[in-house]
């Protein structure tokens, strides 16, 4: 539970939720300590023109990312969009006062720590931080507008990857590789800035990261046979990113290593295309304001809007992360790599090789969407707090398609068996793989893969398919005002459903249109707007009545039905079912109205069937 009297709350003003942590006495500032860190010989913290603007090369570096301390700013727009509401979330990032940077891994452990591990009342802010943001993004936050204060706690800026839209073997699916460093489980790639130019415009990182991680290959690798990487086109991405030279530039960075490391004869296509396109689901936007010592050419007003990216805060990683949502289409024969490539100091390139699967859409909306909200937190051995992985019941092996190629590489190498060449302090980190996830991330006894889902990844997947449910119930609502071929509502009881259902065919092979919420809808719990704007579609309404009465969700319907029944907006008929009593509560208005009763027999839906028919010639 979070302590109330550690934190700062204020929602004075109307439809805004500001929050900060309250200084405790003696709280040294952040940056005192991160310089104290680095006189006794860390690394990884400095000036942020330093990082960014220096000539000379900087031992050690890895990335060069910003510490934003300015207050983060979440906004939530409504506007209509074909006669509906659609709910736009806009981030302001606020760089004028950006004074320190990081560039190593270490200092940004070192800075996590500094934050959080001495102080309770920074634990309780960021974990309050991470709940509202997270309700934020997903559209079920009470509050228009949220301001985060990030004197105490400053976030870098700016981080991102890719979250894949797949068409795989007639089904939609997600890529993961499978991350072994805290936190652990299946992730998204993703990655820090290194350029000023990534700074403002967090595609060009986020594609980056992508590219050089994310190979297709046409067939399933092996070293006796050569293989081609289908070369990505982005027409509709072009005017985010860099160029296609660039592009097969890193892509061909990746190809040499897995020649040098794998052994694998491997080549870019020249004709085998992999077509990447921007999923126009995500309708978010991040405002970057410019840093006093940079001012890109085609900034307006200091600012610069850059548009369709999700956004992912992690508190506990001091972490703001940008992702794209990226559709593909992969072939049956297709192979997926996935490596990460490291140059630690001395300047030896080094290749991850990263366990890699699909994981299908199927699985992943009925766990990662709108209804996780609540975290966990541990701490290490170190007392370091973060965020814990999500952790879901087993992934069953055909909501899975595993590319092991890299997982038998890692085996080799542990095993001392392996040919590859360029193997160095990566081995450790496969070591540590081998012990704690090699045996469990996959069960033969059960067939089912580990649903172990690191903080980012799970949240992104959240943000997607609550969009995505959105998009389809609008879709739907639009279909139903639009579909003129839309005859009859069937009004029932859930209980009754079976019966219903067989109804239902019958209408069908009659040629009669109909809406039944099972059929026509999703599941899900936003059903109340499709129901009402479905009844409205039609002129005829059955309303089936059966032994357990009348349901809640019929109440409402029938309110409706009745109302439009009285304005002559509709015809209702009732239909009693096999099972029906004769001293259900019923409302008297429709006992009034003449009903077709179906424990006549057969021809009683035959009758039912030329009911309607009438009624649709009269109409």
């Amino acid at each position: 539970m979070l302590n109330p009297k550690n934190l700062i709350v204020d929602t004075s003003e109307k439809g805004t939720l500001s929050i900060k942590p309250k200084r405790m006495a003696f709280q040294e500032n952040w940056f005192d300590e991160m310089n104290k860190w680095v006189k006794q010989g860390g690394v990884g913290f400095a000036d942020r023109d330093y990082v960014f603007n220096s000539n000379q090369v900087i031992q050690g570096k890895v990335f060069s990312i910003e510490l934003l301390t300015d207050p983060l700013i979440l906004k939530k727009e409504k506007n209509i969009i074909n006669g509906k509401e659609e709910i736009k979330i806009s981030v302001e990032i606020n760089r004028k006062n950006v004074s320190y940077a990081l560039y190593t891994t270490a200092a940004k452990k070192k800075l996590c720590e500094v934050c959080f591990n001495k102080w309770d009342h920074m634990q309780d802010y960021a974990k309050m931080v991470d709940i509202e943001t997270h309700k934020f993004f997903l559209g079920i936050s009470e509050y228009d507008t949220l301001v985060i204060d990030l004197n105490l706690m400053p976030m870098r800026w700016v981080s991102g990857g890719v979250f894949s839209s797949i068409e795989f073997n007639n089904r939609k699916w997600s890529h993961f590789f499978f991350r072994d460093i805290d936190p652990s489980g299946w992730n998204i790639p993703l990655g820090a800035s290194e350029k000023n130019n990534e700074i403002m415009n967090p595609w060009i990182n986020l594609w980056r990261e992508f590219i050089e991680e994310f190979l297709v290959l046409d067939k399933t690798p092996d070293n006796f046979n050569k293989i081609e990487v289908r070369s990505p086109t982005f027409d509709n991405i072009r005017e985010f990113i860099t160029s296609t030279e660039i592009a097969h530039e890193l892509i061909n960075k990746h190809i040499e290593m897995r020649k040098t490391c794998d052994l694998l004869d491997v080549e870019l296509s020249k004709n085998n295309f992999l077509n990447l396109q921007i999923d126009s689901l995500c309708n978010d936007s991040i405002t970057i304001s410019t840093h006093g010592n940079y001012q890109p050419h085609n900034f307006f007003n200091n600012y610069q809007t850059v548009n369709n990216l999700f956004v992912a805060i992690n508190p506990f990683e001091l972490g703001i992360e940008t992702v794209a949502i990226i559709d593909c289409q992969l072939n049956s024969h297709d192979y997926i790599l996935d490596g990460e490539i490291l140059e630690p100091e001395g300047g030896v390139m080094e290749l991850v090789r990263m366990p890699v699967a699909l994981i299908s859409h199927d699985f992943l909306s009925k766990f990662l969407n709108k209804n996780m909200v609540n975290f966990e937190y541990h701490k290490d051995k170190n007392g370091n707090i973060s965020q814990s992985s999500i952790k879901l019941k087993g992934i069953p092996e055909h909501e899975v398609k595993a590319f092991n190629w890299d997982i038998r590489q890692r085996n080799e190498i542990l095993d001392d068996k392996s040919t590859k060449t360029g193997v160095g302090k990566e081995k450790e980190r496969y070591e540590k793989w081998k012990k704690n996830f090699a045996d469990i991330m996959y069960n033969d006894y059960t067939k089912e893969y580990l649903g172990l889902f690191t903080p980012t990844s799970a949240k992104i997947a959240c943000y997607y398919f609550t969009k995505k449910e959105q998009k389809e119930l609008m879709e739907l609502e639009n279909k139903l005002l639009t579909n003129s071929n839309f005859d009859v509502y069937l009004c029932y009881n859930s209980i009754n459903l079976i019966q219903v259902e067989k109804i239902a065919l019958k209408l069908k092979d009659a040629n009669i249109s109909f809406f039944l919420d099972k059929w026509n809808m999703r599941a899900g719990n936003s059903w109340r707007k499709v129901l009402e704007q479905s009844i409205v579609a039609s002129k005829i309404a059955i309303i089936f009545l059966g032994q357990e009465g009348i349901g809640p969700w019929m109440n409402l319907e029938i309110d409706i039905l009745i109302q439009r029944f009285v304005k002559g907006q509709c015809k209702i008929i009732p239909v009693i079912l096999n099972d029906y009593k004769e001293k259900i509560d019923t409302s008297i208005f429709l006992d009034t109205i003449q009903h077709i009763d179906l424990r006549d027999g057969a021809s009683s839906v035959e009758l039912l069937i030329n009911e309607i028919s009438s009624l649709k010639e009269n109409l």
